[in-house]
């Protein structure tokens, strides 16, 4: 979501404190519940995760900069990467990380930031909070450059996530975790509804904005879609009539997944001369995200540490420091797994 709507959410969240029902909502979702969240599994290539959180680093600043050089490392691999593209929206952009600055709310602790760093490889971001799918092949409301227009043949990585700000996350994430809208007219559920009905226009959308990306790559280069880390445990979260807004927003998540691989399928076959070929699909945060949503049931909501997988990944409505642009976005923890997790999957295809 935009930086822009943290005057509306803060207001909504007084809102919801004071008249007490939506703020279950947010008690549900930041604090003790009990119940686990399993990963969920589609049929589409992942890259192998790890578990372990690195810490997250750098203080660089938005734009072009070069990643901390250091010796090479046989777990991640840096053999031929010396330049990494980012782009997209609020999760490549690093929301929630801390450190954001700028207009485009860009982190220093982003994932594809951290992988760049590990790797010792330089570093362009135009990715930006609030991005849509036009905003990757043409100029965005702001007057920001196309984000294609930093992509050429010097670029080794392009990584992104794209997609969510065009079936509305913003308004989702509000309905369903902060309000607790549940059936209501113009709640969660019609959100959520919505939301799928548009994934086909999306799915369109991408594809050519993604073959025009893939255009200005070298036939060798990588470029990388990333999934969203589901934003729902696996439990029931009931709302007005009924509705389990954890169910619908996970089978929503699923939906995504799913069509960002028919993307990624189109974008191979459409590139002329086979050039598409190196396009992936990684659906790490699947996994590695499962567990550590806000209300998954193995949070303490207190930051103390109690088992495996007990700390929040995302920044909760009632994260100490939290704008509202951070709101359901990975915290500095998840940022930095999600970044392993990236250094991970592309080894093998980066050697």
């Amino acid at each position: 979501m935009r930086r822009s709507r943290a005057g509306a959410l803060a207001a909504l969240l007084v809102a919801a404190v004071v008249g007490g029902g939506a703020a279950l909502a947010v008690a549900q979702h930041d604090g003790d519940s009990a119940g686990a969240s399993p990963a969920t599994s589609l049929p589409t290539a992942t890259g192998r995760v790890t578990a372990t959180a690195p810490a997250a680093s750098g203080t660089s600043a938005p734009g072009t900069t070069p990643g901390a050089r250091g010796a090479p490392s046989t777990a991640g691999g840096r053999s031929g990467v010396r330049t990494v593209i980012v782009l997209g929206d609020s999760y490549s952009a690093g929301n929630g990380a801390g450190g954001s600055t700028g207009a485009c709310y860009r982190s220093p602790r982003s994932a594809t930031r951290l992988y760049a760093a590990a790797v010792g490889a330089r570093v362009v971001d135009a990715s930006c909070s609030g991005a849509v799918v036009n905003d990757l092949v043409s100029p965005d409301r702001a007057g920001n450059p196309a984000q294609d227009s930093v992509v050429d043949q010097r670029a080794d990585v392009v990584v992104l996530t794209m997609g969510g700000n065009d079936v509305g996350f913003g308004d989702i994430v509000t309905e369903c975790f902060l309000l607790a809208s549940g059936s209501r007219p113009g709640g969660c559920a019609d959100g959520v509804s919505r939301a799928r009905s548009l994934l086909p226009q999306v799915q369109a959308a991408l594809t050519d904005a993604l073959v025009q990306v893939r255009s200005r790559m070298r036939p060798d280069a990588v470029l990388v879609l990333r999934a969203y880390p589901l934003l729902a445990p696996n439990r029931p979260f009931v709302q007005q009539g009924g509705y389990d807004a954890d169910a619908g927003v996970r089978a929503l998540g699923t939906d995504g997944v799913a069509m960002q691989d028919r993307v990624v399928r189109a974008v191979r076959s459409r590139v002329p001369g086979g050039a598409g070929v190196r396009t992936y699909l990684d659906t790490s945060a699947l996994r590695l995200f499962a567990g550590h949503e806000l209300g998954s049931g193995r949070s303490t909501g207190t930051g103390t540490p109690g088992g495996k997988a007990s700390v929040p990944w995302f920044d909760g409505f009632q994260t100490p420091g939290a704008d509202a642009a951070d709101v359901y976005h990975p915290n500095a923890l998840g940022q930095a797994a999600w970044g392993q997790s990236l250094r991970t999957f592309l080894a093998p295809l980066t050697r």
